[in-house]
């Protein structure tokens, strides 16, 4: 159906206090994880973050752009299953620092992808790229974890996973690790 190829993300440390001189704590400040996927060749940006967190956002707690709160209730029925630990819509950024949900496909094959992820252990993730239709019935399309072959821990400035999907050699048939 559709090929995850690429999933970078990086650890962020969230905010317990409001920005200097912000009345309330912005959700932009309540990311776990932030990074980037590519699906089909497309460049799309996630955000992870915890359901209470979501919930606050959804219910008004959390104050942010209603055009960035519209992004998060059109996923308010997937973000009630609470799979796994942390939630990330997958956003189309066009323009402006918001950007918009995600419409993968067309007719009855059109569907919203999003991202649940969870940490069974330190150095350890587990990501399931799953898609929702227009019914709000989810389906899981990959699932990525860390083992030979899977989601590697790099270390930077910034520790992060990292994933890309193996390509097959068009001439021979391999892949490249078999070549």
């Amino acid at each position: 159906m559709y090929e995850l190829d690429y999933f970078c993300v990086f650890r962020e440390e969230p905010r317990d206090i409001p920005k200097k001189g912000h009345k309330s704590l912005a959700f932009s400040s309540r990311y776990q994880f932030s990074g980037h996927i590519e699906i089909d060749g497309t460049e799309y940006t996630v955000k992870f973050s915890s359901y209470d967190d979501l919930n606050k956002l959804i219910d008004g707690t959390y104050k942010s752009k209603a055009s960035f709160v519209d992004i998060y209730k059109i996923y308010t029925k997937a973000i009630r299953l609470e799979a796994r630990t942390y939630f990330s819509p997958v956003i189309t950024k066009e323009k402006g620092r918001c950007g918009q949900w995600t419409l993968l496909g067309r007719g009855d094959t059109a569907c919203v992808p999003y991202l649940v992820m969870s940490i069974p252990s330190p150095g350890r993730i587990e990501v399931d790229l799953m898609a929702m239709d227009f019914n709000g019935e989810s389906t899981r399309l990959k699932t990525l974890t860390t083992k030979p072959g899977g989601i590697v821990m790099r270390m930077g400035a910034k520790m992060r996973w990292v994933w890309r999907r193996t390509k097959v050699d068009s001439e021979t048939n391999l892949t490249p690790e078999a070549a």
